[in-house]
């Protein structure tokens, strides 16, 4: 897989994710953020780290660090208006510098 540059990624490419459904599941979102890392182009290094940082706590930290560097590739959907709203507010605010993990290319 090319390294590709999140700027230029296809609207059409974005993936959709069902939270209420199995894909909601935290193991799900952790593979999710891994396989994007990779194919970003995150070393191991930048990935295991993004990973480290999403398993710090509950399932709201988990899910606000994966939108903080994967927001631009992925739609999240959802019934639960509470997560919703959390999701939205989220984009807006990323709790990291994406500049701590420069990509590799």
């Amino acid at each position: 897989m090319p390294v590709m540059n999140k700027s230029v990624l296809p609207v059409q490419k974005r993936l959709q994710i069902d939270l209420d459904g199995q894909k909601g599941n935290a193991f799900v979102i952790l593979g999710t953020a891994k396989s994007l890392a990779k194919q970003i182009g995150y070393n191991d290094e930048q990935t295991e780290e993004i990973l480290k940082q999403m398993r710090k706590a509950d399932y709201d930290h988990l899910m606000h660090v994966f939108l903080t560097y994967f927001n631009s590739y992925v739609d999240f959907w959802t019934s639960n208006t509470e997560l919703l709203e959390k999701l939205e507010q989220w984009v807006k605010v990323p709790i990291v510098d994406d500049d701590i993990l420069e990509h590799e290319g």
